[in-house]
């Protein structure tokens, strides 16, 4: 029996030898040991922030979004929302001033409520999109609060899940 190939230069069978990077194919190896290589690289490369992080990261993009999507009804000239979950009021009349209290305040709901529910459960874009159309529906604001809500659901679903690793069961 030859034990050569074991034993490294400190003589002890018990250290593993650090052999060369198998990483550098000759061509031979098939697609899918390679591909999980990769994926295995990427795994380990991601960001790796805290779940604070990620919800600060949540509310930007929520109030990013829906400024924008406020901004734009607003000048499109198809009014704006004077009041929020109807017994808020934002303003009176409809001013680029309400318009502006709206998107910030829709964005707060949709970047901080949803990012909130991702980030604790950590979920990705699938339940952010349903969860986003859901509180978008509920501003009752026909598509100008769907569109911003699936948007923001999906980016926080995407945010929520940036480098964290699945826990398998087996």
């Amino acid at each position: 029996m030859d034990i050569s190939q074991y034993i490294g230069s400190d003589q002890s069978i018990f250290r593993p030898i650090v052999r060369e990077d198998d990483s550098k194919s000759d061509g031979t190896d098939d697609l899918l040991k390679q591909s999980a290589r990769r994926r295995e690289a990427a795994a380990g490369d991601g960001p790796q922030w805290s779940e604070n992080e990620r919800l600060i990261r949540c509310l930007v993009a929520g109030v990013v979004v829906a400024l924008v999507f406020a901004l734009a009804q607003y000048l499109t000239g198809q009014g704006t929302q004077n009041v929020l979950y109807m017994s808020i009021p934002l303003g009176r009349g409809e001013t680029l001033f309400t318009a502006l209290k709206f998107g910030i305040a829709s964005g707060v709901v949709f970047g901080f409520g949803l990012g909130a529910l991702l980030v604790r459960f950590q979920k990705g874009p699938g339940l952010g999109l349903i969860v986003g159309l859901l509180v978008g529906l509920s501003f009752q604001n026909t598509y100008w609060s769907i569109i911003p809500g699936v948007i923001v659901g999906i980016i926080c679903g995407r945010i929520a899940t940036l480098g964290v690793r699945r826990r398998l069961d087996v």
